[in-house]
């Protein structure tokens, strides 16, 4: 009886293995065994690409040009943290619960490069809330401060 059983298992997960093979060789960009951390390219030019395969990351004179060009400037941080401090003008989409921002997000104007930052250092939030609103939300001129609020401030910029 328990011989049955250990048959059966093993069909069912060579089968499985077999329909995956062949699955992830069909596709255009097969599945990653193991989960990529996703890293914003880095730009150093001073114009924007016309067109953006992901969300890129981009230095403090960069962001401050853009600031000064009318980018719209996205605060990843918690509501708290925006509520104590942030980047004049800019609006907070948390990306803890981005999702009750949809409206928010939906009345971005997709033509308008946005630039989104956080905490700088080790936090991820810009990175994860940016590859959320270019692949899911399909914002396509997403920017990432990496050096984040801090580095603003520290810089002098406006803040509110």
């Amino acid at each position: 009886m328990n011989y049955i059983y250990f048959k059966q298992i093993i069909i069912i997960i060579a089968l499985g293995s077999i329909l995956g093979y062949i699955r992830n060789s069909l596709l255009d960009s097969p599945l990653d065994l193991i989960k990529v951390k996703k890293v914003a390219s880095s730009f150093d030019g001073t114009e924007l690409p016309e067109e953006f395969l992901e969300p890129i990351s981009i230095n403090l004179e960069m962001s401050f040009n853009l600031y000064n060009n009318d980018a719209i400037f996205i605060d990843a941080r918690s509501e708290d943290d925006y509520k104590n401090e942030h980047i004049k003008n800019s609006i907070n989409i948390p990306f803890d619960n981005y999702e009750d921002y949809e409206d928010e997000i939906f009345n971005l104007n997709e033509d308008t490069p946005l630039v989104l930052y956080c905490g700088g250092g080790d936090c991820e939030l810009s990175t994860n809330l940016g590859y959320i609103l270019f692949d899911d939300y399909e914002l396509k001129k997403v920017l990432i401060f990496k050096a984040g609020y801090p580095a603003w401030k520290d810089s002098g910029y406006p803040i509110e």
